[in-house]
């Protein structure tokens, strides 16, 4: 759910779990991916970088921060206009990274695939519970 065009419901689930949840890393870093504010996605990867270090997902979370963040970078009027100088390297060329560098996708964990999994079989029994009910 949270990788499809269902983000904002997938954001709204998750935030209600981590209500009862405050301390989880994993959600913390989910509600990142799902949150529509660059800066709330930032601060939950920043928080679960302080409450688990050692998260084995927090390299990949830091990684799509920095795509989405090039993403709005590039995206702005201003990125595309700009004519400030540009870096130069030793060989007197200018330098920018490449655009697929600026796109690369972090890998799936499969932690995170079963966390949507279960998001989507909660929220389906869910619906199910409510339709039964009327």
């Amino acid at each position: 759910m949270a990788q499809s065009d269902m983000k904002e419901t997938a954001y709204v689930a998750l935030n209600q779990l981590h209500m009862k949840y405050p301390a989880d890393t994993h959600l913390m870093l989910w509600i990142a991916f799902t949150s529509p504010d660059i800066l709330a996605s930032k601060s939950f990867i920043r928080r679960a970088e302080r409450l688990n270090p050692d998260n084995p997902d927090l390299p990949a979370a830091r990684q799509w921060l920095q795509a989405e963040e090039a993403k709005r970078v590039l995206a702005t009027p201003s990125a595309q206009n700009n004519t400030s100088p540009q870096p130069v390297g030793e060989s007197g060329a200018s330098f920018s990274p490449p655009k697929a560098a600026l796109k690369k996708k972090p890998p799936i964990n499969p932690l995170i695939i079963t966390l949507i999994s279960v998001v989507i079989l909660i929220l389906f029994i869910l619906v199910v519970a409510l339709l039964v009910k009327f």
